[in-house]
């Protein structure tokens, strides 16, 4: 089953395919499916597979205190980002 971020993540996703994702979740930011695959890449996150009944999904996180340096990071690396609060 998936997290109520990885649900609204695949709405803004389909609405704004330009843009990397990142999801504040309490103390860290959260990337999902395909943002969580540049984020490897450009700022070396650790991947993480997560499966359930869905198949497998590819999440990664950092703290949150890291956000402004890992968007400067993907913003040079020429990506556009969008931070987003999860909805309630």
């Amino acid at each position: 089953m998936k997290s109520p971020a990885q649900k609204q993540h695949e709405k803004l996703k389909a609405a704004h395919p330009e843009f990397v994702h990142f999801f504040r979740v309490g103390d860290f930011i959260q990337l999902y499916g395909d943002d969580a695959g540049v984020a490897v890449r450009v700022i070396g996150c650790v991947p993480v597979t997560r499966k359930d009944d869905d198949g497998e999904h590819l999440m990664t996180g950092f703290p949150a205190d890291q956000l402004e340096k890992c968007l400067r990071k993907m913003i040079a690396a020429g990506h556009k980002c969008a931070v987003c609060d999860p909805a309630a």
